[in-house]
């Protein structure tokens, strides 16, 4: 049921700002700080792993990340260490018919969760249904409209932030999005059933 929500929610998103792995222009304005998190990690089945820098199977962090590109656990603390995305995957981004990205010409990264090298587990932020996702913006950005059973209502500062999907009823979201951690979330260590 988690990955079904986890997908179902990234695909949601991606279909509206288009994101893809693609080479931008060289008129890049990436700036942006560097996102730490530490805190604590849910691992009810005593998982061993301590390495999550990995964003699919064997593509570390870094690969589409600047140093730093970790996510690491200690006993139950969880750190989280984020660069600036490199130039050739921030991207200006298509909108649907009925969103709109303000401004239009603002380049984006975005991914949802943190894997072990070899795929056998990963790190969900969980509330209820909901997992957050993370994304990256080379400007202030504001998402906003209905497209597809989703409602877009978003306030991106330059750097990274929290995208975080509320589901309304089956396949409708409200999409929203903080700089800080939104409360009651938990990061939980899971053993990946769909691993490749």
């Amino acid at each position: 049921m988690k990955d079904t929500i986890k997908i179902t929610w990234i695909i949601a998103l991606l279909a509206v700002i288009g994101f893809s792995v693609a080479a931008c222009s060289d008129d890049d304005d990436s700036g942006g700080s560097i996102f730490t998190y530490e805190g604590t990690v849910s691992n009810p089945d005593g998982i061993k792993a301590t390495d999550f820098s990995y964003s699919y199977y064997g593509e570390q962090l870094s690969d589409y990340i600047n140093e730093p590109a970790s996510a690491t656990i200690s006993g139950s603390k969880l750190t989280i260490k984020l660069g600036v995305p490199k130039d050739e995957f921030l991207k200006e981004q298509e909108i649907g018919k009925y969103v709109t990205m303000t401004p239009s010409n603002a380049k984006v990264f975005l991914f949802n969760t943190l894997y072990t090298y070899d795929g056998e587990y990963y790190l969900s932020c969980m509330k209820d249904d909901s997992e957050l996702g993370f994304i990256y913006v080379d400007r202030d950005v504001t998402i906003k409209g209905t497209e597809d059973m989703s409602t877009y209502d978003m306030s991106l500062k330059k750097g990274w932030n929290y995208v975080i999907p509320t589901i309304e009823k089956k396949d409708k979201y409200t999409f929203t999005s903080s700089t800080t951690m939104p409360s009651g979330f938990q990061w939980t260590v899971i053993r990946n059933a769909q691993r490749w």
